[in-house]
């Protein structure tokens, strides 16, 4: 049996869009490597906090090659 949540999911959204993902996964980013940082949590907490930080700066990352290929197609022939 195929796993389900390895399936790629094809959204139907515009750059705008793309980009405000981006920014939401920049602040969550921020929010957990803050957190894994910070002396007054948990250790335990802290390590949670360090993975998820990482969850989500490798998701935008992943997005960011994407929209930059994207970019790259589309835009090629303009010029800034």
């Amino acid at each position: 049996m195929e796993n389900y949540n390895g399936r790629k999911v094809p959204l139907k959204v515009n750059r705008h869009e793309v980009c405000d993902i981006l920014r939401a996964t920049t602040h969550l980013f921020s929010e957990f490597d803050s957190e894994s940082k910070d002396p007054t949590v948990s250790e335990e907490r802290r390590k949670i906090a360090a993975g998820s930080a990482k969850y989500w700066l490798d998701l935008h990352d992943k997005i960011k090659a994407q929209l930059d290929a994207f970019d790259a197609i589309n835009f090629s022939d303009q010029t800034n």
